[in-house]
């Protein structure tokens, strides 16, 4: 089976994505709940005890923004098996090995898109699974984190976490940021193809997309950039939901650069 090989070949990247995703997912709760950088006991017996603070309900739930992120771009640029995607000559080493042209773009884009949307959430189920466990009391502070956003707020006295994210309608929360994570994706993993094209109006495109991974800052400080590309909330927006036209419209880029990279293997080939 052709798909095992390929999972194989990733087996290294899918091993860092999950290392940085539990990573991050440490680290954000340390900076809700803990008191300093050495406070691990937050993990089961203590907590800052610091009353909740609406900046910190933002940072918890951008966090997810932050994964997609990092997952969209590391796969992105790792999508060529041989991890060699900058490089012309080595994209057309690559059409000699016996795989279609459609296993070349299908099966990493289903690897990548696969941990993007898995890892997240459950490093996620796996701290809140644990922090239940132990009954740590970062738990209840999380919840009432989330409790400050005013749809949340009407549950009554000590809801759980889960019924505060179903009333937040989490799950299109979750699925707008997927849809910036696989687009990342998309657009970086077309690039070591785009450049390939003999047509200017993709090779230049393509020859750009490799600075935005080292100007991705500046990027975001560009606030329309920031809300409508990267679906990050406006300056001192607690929570905000993404619209269905935005998230529609991120999965028609990812169709379109998916088409796109066809065409150029395609042409590349010939």
């Amino acid at each position: 089976m052709l798909f095992r090989p390929f999972l194989h070949l990733y087996r290294k990247q899918l091993i860092w994505a999950a290392c940085i995703s539990l990573a991050a997912v440490l680290l954000f709760h340390m900076i809700v709940t803990a008191q300093s950088p050495t406070d691990i006991g937050v993990f089961w017996h203590h907590f800052c005890g610091c009353p909740v603070d609406p900046d910190d309900t933002r940072i918890l739930f951008m966090s997810l923004s932050c994964l997609m992120f990092l997952l969209g771009a590391v796969f992105g640029t790792n999508a060529n098996p041989n991890n060699r995607i900058l490089v012309a000559n080595k994209a057309r080493f690559f059409l000699t090995r016996p795989a279609s042209r459609l296993a070349l773009q299908l099966y990493p884009l289903v690897i990548s898109a696969a941990a993007i949307i898995v890892f997240p959430a459950a490093t996620w189920l796996l701290l809140l699974g644990w922090l239940r466990l132990v009954g740590a009391p970062s738990l209840g502070h999380l919840t009432a984190l989330a409790e400050l956003i005013p749809v949340a707020s009407r549950l009554g006295d000590h809801p759980s976490l889960f019924s505060v994210l179903s009333t937040l309608h989490f799950g299109r929360l979750y699925l707008g940021q997927v849809s910036v994570g696989i687009s990342l994706y998309a657009l970086f993993a077309s690039q070591p193809w785009l450049i390939l094209s003999p047509r200017k109006w993709l090779v230049i495109p393509g020859a750009l997309i490799g600075a935005l991974f080292f100007m991705s800052y500046l990027v975001l400080r560009i606030r329309w950039v920031a809300i409508f590309c990267f679906l990050m909330w406006p300056k001192h927006t607690l929570y905000a939901l993404p619209s269905t036209l935005n998230i529609t419209l991120h999965f028609a880029f990812i169709a379109l650069m998916l088409g796109l990279t066809a065409f150029s293997i395609r042409e590349a080939e010939l």
